[in-house]
């Protein structure tokens, strides 16, 4: 009667052929994973190539129009970006100058 309150619980077993894993297999799995990755690389190179050649576009957009600039902001992913152009050290000089005016002024 001991018995009759406790369930056994029944053990799944794989029939002997179906749970080993042959060489043939173990290769075919390597190729399948290797593949896999080479197509999720692939399109990770490829998106940020897209990235990359967006950002440069934007940049000889705004040196048309303006000698130095930085761009705040994010992308469509939510990742932050910065962009900085000034194509000599006053330029650049002139960009961190207005940067720490612009932030010590909210500060006052």
């Amino acid at each position: 009667m001991d018995n009759q309150g406790k369930k056994k619980k029944a053990l799944k077993t794989l029939p002997k052929k179906e749970s080993e894993i042959t060489a043939l297999d173990r290769s075919q799995i390597n190729e399948l994973l290797s593949e896999s990755i080479g197509n999720y690389v692939s399109k990770v190179k490829k998106e940020n190539k897209n990235i990359e050649d967006s950002v440069e576009r934007i940049d000889n957009y705004l040196s048309e129009y303006l000698t130095a600039f930085i761009v705040f902001g994010y992308d469509m992913k939510g990742n932050p970006i910065c962009m900085q152009h000034a194509t000599n050290q006053m330029d650049s000089d002139a960009l961190n100058s207005l940067i720490n005016r612009s932030l010590f002024k909210g500060m006052e």
